[in-house]
């Protein structure tokens, strides 16, 4: 059994205006075949008649078109009824596998056909002429890359919930998804500008809020949203070992001020179990010390355009804000 379905967008506009027909309109163009054979040139007639066009004798295509007017009329509000045809039927009258398994699809789910048809005309609006479905696939479980230069790319992947993972090279974005149902595919074009062709979808389901799909396929909102994503990171590496430091360091100098307090009263009750605590605690600081070190090395080891001195200088910026009584860190 196939996985990935494929399906024209307009067709599948179309097939979601007659779902309670379409059987009916099958089993007919099926007898149409049987009487008169070769099925293209028979829907070139019927659109001919859609038309108010005169085609002379074959009855039969006529008394087709008028037991099944209201379909055609349906169809064609979205493309010809010969491109319906053509793209969804073989040559012997009997639909295809993918005409099938989405109009079944549709009748599964016939309760949010408003949703899924809101969902096909923003993907016809978005220049996409097909779409690739598969309502297995698990887009978070792949890792993608881009160069850093646009024109360097052969293709662009843009999904939802994209986050940056680790990346050793200052010349790419590496990112993922945290879960999504949808991978755009587009290719760079001249000018700096996305392709109109070429442009693909793959889905893992036709109903969610169209909305989650990018407003237009452009650079900007395609290739420049996923350059923010290694800044983002970045930036949120940078507050992640400000917070950690300065916690640890703000532990280790209360520490230090209770130790010498204690120190300095002779009438603290079981004082020799106390010292012992207060080394056990002061290990403890060390090895939470010990820990920041190690994670502001992996931050730079990991991201060439952070490094300890930036951390520092970070770390020193946020204890000045801190000391004006701000603890916004940006």
């Amino acid at each position: 059994m196939k996985k990935n379905k494929e399906i024209y967008v307009k067709d599948l506009i179309a097939l979601c205006y007659i779902i309670d027909e379409f059987d009916k309109f099958n089993k007919e163009l099926k007898e149409l075949y049987i009487q008169n054979g070769d099925l293209y040139s028979q829907s070139f007639d019927i659109n001919k008649l859609s038309k108010n066009e005169y085609v002379f004798g074959k009855k039969n295509i006529k008394d087709f078109y008028l037991s099944n007017k209201n379909i055609i009329e349906n169809i064609q509000n979205h493309l010809s009824i010969q491109d319906f045809v053509y793209n969804s039927y073989n040559s012997l009258g009997e639909p295809n596998y993918n005409i099938l398994y989405f109009h079944n699809y549709l009748m599964e789910h016939r309760n949010e056909i408003n949703i899924i048809l809101d969902l096909l005309f923003e993907l016809n609006k978005l220049g996409f002429k097909s779409l690739y479905f598969d309502s297995n696939i698990d887009f978070s479980k792949n890792d993608y890359e881009i160069a850093m230069n646009f024109e360097h790319n052969f293709n662009i992947y843009y999904l939802e919930n994209m986050v940056s993972i680790p990346n050793y090279d200052q010349n790419t974005v590496k990112y993922k998804s945290l879960g999504s149902n949808y991978e755009i595919i587009v290719k760079p074009h001249l000018n700096e500008e996305i392709s109109f062709y070429d442009r693909k979808i793959k889905l893992n389901s036709l109903i969610f809020d169209y909305n989650k799909l990018p407003k237009e396929l452009s650079k900007e909102n395609i290739f420049d949203k996923i350059l923010t994503l290694k800044k983002d990171r970045e930036k949120e590496l940078v507050v992640n070992s400000v917070k950690l430091s300065v916690c640890v360091y703000d532990l280790k100098s209360q520490f230090e001020i209770t130790e010498q307090i204690i120190k300095e009263i002779d009438s603290v009750e079981d004082k020799v179990e106390l010292v012992k605590l207060l080394g056990t605690i002061g290990g403890s600081i060390k090895q939470l010390l010990s820990i920041c070190n190690k994670y502001d090395n992996n931050i730079e080891e990991n991201n060439e355009s952070i490094t300890r001195e930036i951390l520092e200088k970070e770390k020193q910026i946020y204890l000045r804000k801190r000391f004006y009584n701000s603890t916004d860190i940006d």
